[in-house]
């Protein structure tokens, strides 16, 4: 995965050995925001999800 860095555009790069992250090498910027670490689901939690009214009518 490749993703810019919002500080400086400079394309980031995908590094494993500190947990999955994305580090800038221009300006050292470190994220996972487009890795979705720590977001996964489970199954008991989608199941809920389901059953969410997720609009009202007004």
């Amino acid at each position: 995965m490749r993703c810019g860095c919002p500080h400086c555009e400079t394309f980031m790069v995908q590094q494993d050995e500190q947990g999955c992250q994305c580090v800038c090498p221009h300006c050292g910027y470190r994220c996972n925001a487009c890795l979705g670490t720590g977001t996964a689901l489970t199954h008991e939690e989608l199941l809920r999800l389901k059953e969410t009214d997720w609009f009202s009518s007004p």
